[in-house]
């Protein structure tokens, strides 16, 4: 029947059912897919290209299917390009990316709108102007400083440089105009009433003549303003937030200062007319600006993260759960909420906009309806800035991307038809022009849809090219949520990959993720559970689940077949042989770490204080050390030791308690191993003392501290920060070996029966500890959050999740 029609369609030009553009391109998807005719698909694109011109979004599809249905059919083609065309966008076709433009591997840290012009600050000193339209490279400068965002009035830009100058630019040619010399700026520049410049300098607030850049006043601040946050307008008064002391008010006028208040602001301010806002963690203050009176204060039950407000529009702010809500500016009433994702918010023109931390951006109304999603797959840092009627996205390794915030489309209608041509030209056998089709197209379009990641990593999967292969199931799975749903597929792909023993899927909580290992089960703390899983095979043996779903457990102790963790609010003891819990106790203390005492467990406080909890009983007695601040509790060879990162350390055998020095403060957390405790003072030494006696081992200078140490019975292990990592022996501290590696930035290290195991980025390298010769090194995706060497088995957990287990060979 099919076959039918299309012979009355090519016969006679036209057929009822197939006369509309979307037909006809659906019975070409048809005939090449489904059907294997390619001729007579690329009979119908082109019947689409000579009769519907004016669809300027069916053209593209047309002229990309007509090109694949070339190319197997043997005839040369070149595939088009899909950078938008000045007539695409005139059409009105709702192309969701504008363009992008990479500088390099540059932070993208400031963008502000100059007529038809865009001023940028990228990482390394640049200024750098594009044009609106297209992302074309105006005109460049190096030499400012890219830690402030640019300002501009008219045609010039204002941009403060590093040696305590601030020049205003031509904004056609970024020809000088005229610099003031007014010290190192630490914010950028606001314009205020009657075109005057104001900005701040440590704990100056300075404002000069736009004009001629001519110093009108300096008011020397309560305190240094906070870094790169221009000050706000607000009742006629100029608000500078500062960095310990609250927000000081200035007549802009004279620079005056009219009040401060002691408020503590924890996100840049939020002006309106008369009032504004402060964020305090989940407090949200309005304030009176002519006076810095409270007038109404609300509590959000997570964390906020994120504060805006445009004119006459309501007061949004995003929380550390995700939840998106309006409220009414003059009373705190709320007008409405509804689940997004945790990250950067941005509010305009009733739309808003959410950078989550996938390097998503999502666009909702204000009653919560999904409007568009574009993926661009960075997912370190992001911010939105809206640059007339535009979207920014400014990415610290992507470039920056230029959206059209009003897109009525879900996504970008151009990605579909790549997913669809890549799909097809595998199935053809066509691997090669696949990659060049999705490269291209995540290289242009959306570096991080998750859709052609996917596509690529199996791509590549398939041709046995590993290291590229495991970067593009890195972006996948950074760009979505795969390991929610439990991909096993995705799974057993890592593991033949990376060659793990096995890889298991476990909750993702960050860069500080534990993970405990006793008796063949590792115990993996996550969000609001417990994973206790099996070290033969990684299987999942029980499942504990919090009281609290959303407590993050980031502090916990194995004691034999007991588990201890702390979720923030209470401590609980697992039996992990009966699957049960033992007790929970309510601490409401800020946790350092656990050890084992006895048939205590100790805990470390950062207030002075250490608890002693009966393992048995659950039974508590907290005992405060007025010679020890912030206590980390150590113990190895039936001693405990309490060590103070201010000063202070105390050591306590059976009954017998003694204090060993004041000391100084630490710059590094204490390491106990192998029956060695090993302490790093901020004057630059190192000192490593006998577990079980007391008695100071060693004492060397190491100028910088080590960002990882750790020791076996004769020699210390160490990582530097410049990437230097080596060996020393523990009787005259003699170095035994050293090593420099820039590729990896090592900044893990763990020693186990004469093996060491660096971790960094997304490699884990063991080598021997003798003398540094590397045994194997062991590639992951994502991340390395935290690992565990025993004997020769590795365990490795990154950040995205995923758990790893490697046998060193």
């Amino acid at each position: 029947m099919v076959l039918l029609i299309f012979l009355i369609f090519v016969l006679n030009g036209t057929a009822a059912g197939y006369s509309t553009v979307d037909s006809l391109l659906e019975e070409a998807k048809y005939q090449a897919q489904v059907a294997g005719r390619p001729d007579d698909a690329a009979r119908l694109y082109e019947k689409v290209l000579s009769g519907f011109a004016q669809d300027s979004n069916a053209m593209v599809l047309a002229r990309r299917g007509l090109s694949f249905c070339r190319m197997v059919m043997g005839e040369t083609a070149k595939i088009e390009t899909l950078a938008v065309t000045h007539d695409d966008k005139r059409k009105g076709e709702g192309y969701l990316l504008m363009w992008r433009q990479a500088f390099g591997s540059g932070n993208i840290t400031g963008a502000v709108l100059s007529g038809e012009r865009i001023v940028l600050t990228v990482d390394e000193g640049y200024l750098v102007v594009v044009r609106k339209s297209d992302g074309k490279i105006l005109w460049a400068r190096r030499g400012v400083d890219s830690r402030i965002a640019p300002a501009v009035l008219d045609d010039r830009i204002f941009m403060p440089v590093r040696n305590g100058s601030l020049f205003c630019l031509d904004g056609m040619t970024g020809e000088p105009l005229w610099n003031s010399r007014c010290g190192t700026a630490t914010s950028p520049v606001r314009v205020g009433p009657g075109n005057v410049l104001f900005l701040s300098a440590g704990r100056e607030a300075i404002a000069l003549d736009s004009r001629s850049g001519k110093r009108l006043w300096r008011t020397v601040l309560p305190d240094e303003s906070r870094m790169a946050e221009a000050p706000v307008l607000c009742a006629g008064y100029l608000l500078f937030r500062m960095a310990f002391s609250g927000i000081a008010a200035l007549n802009p006028k004279s620079g005056a200062i009219v009040w401060t208040s002691t408020d503590p602001a924890l996100l840049p301010l939020i002006s309106g007319e008369e009032t504004f806002f402060i964020v305090n963690k989940g407090s949200l203050y309005c304030l009176d600006g002519f006076t810095g009176k409270t007038l109404w204060n609300r509590e959000n039950e997570a964390v906020i993260l994120s504060l805006k407000m445009e004119d006459h529009g309501p007061l949004c702010l995003l929380d550390e759960s995700g939840r998106l809500s309006g409220l009414d500016p003059e009373s705190g009433r709320q007008l409405f909420t509804f689940q997004a994702s945790p990250g950067a918010l941005l509010q305009n023109r009733g739309r808003l906009f959410v950078a989550d931390r996938k390097g998503r951006i999502s666009a909702y109304s204000e009653d919560g309806s999904p409007l568009w999603l574009y993926p661009t797959g960075e997912t370190d840092h992001l911010e939105l800035v809206i640059l007339g009627n535009a979207l920014g996205v400014l990415t610290e390794n992507s470039g920056f991307f230029l959206l059209d915030p009003t897109c009525s489309r879900k996504e970008d209608p151009r990605l579909a038809p790549v997913r669809l041509e890549a799909e097809m030209m595998i199935k053809s056998g066509l691997s090669k022009s696949a990659e060049r089709s999705l490269q291209e197209a995540l290289s242009t379009l959306a570096p991080g849809d998750p859709a052609m990641n996917r596509q690529l990593a199996h791509l590549l999967l398939q041709e046995g090219r590993i290291q590229p292969a495991l970067d593009a199931f890195e972006r996948y799975i950074a760009s979505s949520d795969p390991l929610e749903s439990g991909d096993k597929a995705l799974l057993d792909n890592l593991r033949t990959l990376t060659g793990a023993v096995w890889t298991a899927s476990v909750e993702h909580v960050g860069r500080f993720s534990p993970f405990y290992l006793q008796d063949n089960r590792i115990a993996v703390l996550g969000v609001g559970e417990v994973r206790i899983l099996s070290l033969e095979n990684g299987e999942l043996l029980w499942r504990y689940r919090l009281r609290k779903p959303d407590a993050a457990l980031q502090t916990g102790l194995m004691i034999g077949s007991e588990l201890f963790c702390h979720d923030g609010i209470n401590l609980i003891c697992l039996d992990l042989s009966s699957q049960h819990e033992r007790f929970h106790l309510e601490v409401r203390e800020n946790i350092t770490q656990f050890a084992a005492a006895g048939n205590d467990l100790a805990i470390g406080t950062w207030n002075n204080g250490c608890l002693f909890v009966n393992r048995v009983n659950g039974r508590a007695e907290r005992r405060d050390f007025r010679k020890i601040k912030a206590i980390f509790p150590l113990t190895a060879d039936n001693a405990l030791w309490l060590v103070g990162l201010e000063g202070g350390v105390m050591r306590r055998h059976g009954n017998d308690l003694q204090f060993l020095e004041q000391g100084e403060k630490l710059s590094a957390l204490p390491v106990m191993t192998n029956g060695h405790v090993i302490l790093q003072t901020a004057s630059g030494f190192c000192r490593v003392y006998a577990a079980g006696t007391g008695n100071k081992e060693l004492e060397f200078r190491t100028g910088q501290p080590f960002s990882s140490v750790t020791a076996d019975a004769s020699r210390l292990y160490f990582i530097f920060p410049n990437s230097g990592f080596g060996a020393l022996d523990l009787k005259d501290g003699k170095r035994i070996w050293q090593r420099r590696d820039m590729a990896y930035g090592f900044e893990n290290i763990q020693c186990s029966d004469g093996l060491l195991a660096f971790s960094g980025n997304g490699r884990v390298v063991a080598m021997r500890a003798e003398d540094g010769k590397t045994v194997q090194e062991c590639r992951v995706v994502g991340r390395v959050a935290s690992t565990l060497l025993s004997g020769k088995t590795l365990l490795v957990r990154a950040e995205n999740g995923i758990l790893y287990r490697f046998d060193v060979k």
